[in-house]
């Protein structure tokens, strides 16, 4: 898609390539939607699949905790703080937490979260069900939301349109001089625990790339992986 953009377009400043995905992803997603009312099997958007699975950031620069905790106050809707914070904290593919309808997403519904766990369906991985959890503090902010909003059992919680979301980081992202996307903080949540914290383990947890069960949630207890996220995790307020 980089190349067909460059093709068409010439070389660009990399916010000007962002546009341009994002023109692209709706694009694909209108597509997607027409199809579905013609009765047409649904594809998959090529434009999401731009969003590569790693364990580090390594070409991708770490940006400081502290900067990133001046980056999320830009976030003053109590939704969007809401998801940002969540996928910082957990690692989470943005479609697990706010669903996409594209690709037959829910995203976590009331009736998923179980105190500080988050329970995931349909995972990329291909298994029934996988989980993550957050910090308390998150937790808590979650729940006021949630009785805020009268959100019901099967409702998903922080629904939001891929899109959308992708429009709202990178907005901020360009006033804030970096080059950021939902899936950066993927990226940034494995590479904190990993190379800052030294804790190689929370990394590998809050990724879910462990290719057999027991190898990421029997190696060590739920209650001491709470007890680190909340002793060792970054806190954004």
């Amino acid at each position: 898609i980089e190349k067909f953009l460059q093709t068409r377009w010439g070389a660009k400043k990399p916010s000007t390539y962002n546009q341009y995905y994002t023109k692209l992803h709706w694009f694909f997603e209108e597509a997607i939607k027409h199809c579905r009312k013609k009765g047409v099997p649904a594809f998959y958007n090529p434009v999401a699949l731009l969003d590569t699975e790693a364990i580090d950031l390594k070409d991708k620069t770490f940006i400081p905790v502290e900067r990133m905790q001046e980056y999320v106050k830009l976030f003053t809707n109590k939704k969007h703080w809401l998801i940002v914070n969540i996928l910082l904290a957990t690692g989470m593919r943005r479609s697990e937490l706010i669903g996409d309808d594209a690709v037959g997403k829910h995203g976590i519904r009331r009736c998923d979260i179980d105190g500080r766990i988050l329970n995931i369906y349909n995972p990329k991985s291909g298994r029934e069900r996988e989980y993550t959890i957050i910090p308390t503090y998150l937790l808590e902010k979650l729940n006021q939301y949630i009785i805020d909003n009268k959100i019901g059992w099967s409702e998903t919680v922080l629904k939001l349109n891929p899109t959308t979301l992708y429009d709202i980081v990178i907005v901020r992202s360009e006033k804030f001089n970096e080059k950021i996307t939902p899936h950066y903080f993927r990226a940034w949540c494995s590479s904190y625990w990993k190379n800052v914290v030294k804790d190689e383990f929370m990394a590998k947890f809050f990724l879910r790339h462990a290719k057999k069960l027991e190898d990421r949630y029997h190696a060590i207890a739920v209650e001491d992986i709470m007890e680190r996220q909340d002793k060792e995790g970054v806190r954004f307020s």
